[in-house]
């Protein structure tokens, strides 16, 4: 039986660290009602997927992203609440997103772990093979993943929820907000209406990021305990092999690319898949450079991070009215909003390149903000020693 207790914690996770979005206020403005009435479908096996929002976003690249409604997104909670206890046990050690504290920081400090590890102190030279799904999550065959989480769920009322939303078809009534200019920018095969019957699940659904990782886990032990690489790390659909010995990460292509198509009905991508040395060019990885000196495996981000903070500081630039004139007793809520929204942004940016070897990077950029910059800083309560570099 799904309890109100459930609901409500289901509730309070979906709204966590999130913007409170129309759709949320109108299901919060009658919260008990709400809640009441999608436990008593739950239970009554009445339960129905809502329409879609189908939007497009533009950076780092065109996709389209399907949102669920709020009352969706409570349920899709509640999946993944009964579900990842017995999942987690059963995931490979190494793959990481959507799992707890196993986020790109962790898959970065994970990889430089290995590293040392293969080569031995730096002492042998460690060569890598880098493998991509073509069109991962608009080519996921629906049926295959609920059948993979079919045997763990005794209920029929469970059972029945996994997969009304399993196999829903998030195209179907669904409500498009971008304008033909910004559709015209996704290509055929990354678009979920051009696909066939069963394929696909909506990008950003909780369900889907843990979909996909029981959708992968058979591959994750397939290939460290049958094709048995030094080291194996996975992201989402982004794997990773290490080794000392060429020739095998070599042999490990074919193997990998049969058992996706054969076992998930997917095909590698050959532009994506790389064989290199991190000695001879690096590599490119969730968004930064890996190369090694002396030894050592060090990350730098990548060009597309750094103009990433130099917009974002212009657009501290723009937000900010060196003409506005500000007294004391004027309420700090009358600020410029958008100048404290972007100043967030731009501080965001800095502490996800603390992580990589960024100092000198980080350090002149922070100098370009001005005095006055600092000034109108320090009236909205952000003083210059937060900004750390």
């Amino acid at each position: 039986m799904f309890t109100f207790d459930e609901l409500y914690r289901a509730y309070k996770l979906c709204r966590l660290r999130k913007l409170p979005s129309p759709d949320q206020i109108r299901f919060e403005q009658k919260l008990i009602e709400n809640l009441t009435r999608l436990q008593a479908e739950l239970n009554l096996g009445t339960y129905k997927v809502s329409a879609y929002r189908c939007f497009i976003v533009i950076h780092p690249k065109p996709r389209e992203i399907f949102a669920a409604s709020f009352r969706d997104r409570v349920v899709h909670h509640v999946i993944v609440s009964r579900l990842m206890p017995i999942w987690e046990k059963r995931f490979y050690y190494g793959s990481f997103a959507c799992r707890r504290g196993k986020g790109t920081h962790g898959a970065m400090n994970y990889l430089l772990k290995k590293h040392r590890e293969v080569s031995e102190g730096g002492r042998k030279e460690v060569f890598f093979l880098q493998m991509d799904l073509a069109s991962f999550f608009v080519t996921v065959n629906r049926n295959i993943l609920f059948n993979l989480f079919r045997p763990d769920i005794h209920d029929d009322r469970f059972l029945s929820v996994v997969k009304s939303s399993t196999l829903n078809d998030p195209t179907r009534n669904v409500f498009i907000q971008s304008g033909s200019e910004y559709r015209n920018l996704i290509l055929p095969d990354k678009s979920l209406f051009l696909r066939g019957e069963g394929q696909g699940i909506p990008i950003g659904n909780l369900t889907s990021q843990f979909g996909a990782n029981v959708y992968l886990n058979s591959l994750d032990h397939f290939i460290s305990r049958d094709l048995r690489p030094r080291a194996y790390l996975r992201y989402m659909d982004d794997f990773l092999l290490l080794d000392t010995d060429r020739e095998k990460l070599l042999n490990c292509i074919r193997p990998i690319t049969d058992w996706a198509l054969i076992e998930r009905k997917q095909r590698i991508n050959p532009e994506k898949t790389v064989l290199g040395s991190f000695r001879e060019k690096g590599m490119d990885y969730l968004g930064h450079k890996f190369t090694e000196k002396k030894g050592e495996l060090a990350f730098y981000p990548q060009s597309k991070k750094r103009f990433n903070v130099i917009c974002v500081a212009k657009k501290v630039y723009s937000d900010f009215a060196p003409s506005e004139s500000f007294h004391p007793l004027i309420p700090k809520e009358s600020a410029n909003r958008d100048y404290v929204k972007s100043f967030a942004s731009f501080r965001a940016h800095l502490g996800n390149l603390k992580h990589s070897k960024s100092y000198q990077f980080r350090k002149k950029t922070v100098e370009k903000l001005n005095d006055d910059l600092f000034e109108k800083s320090q009236f909205l309560g952000i003083k210059r020693d937060k900004i750390k570099v």
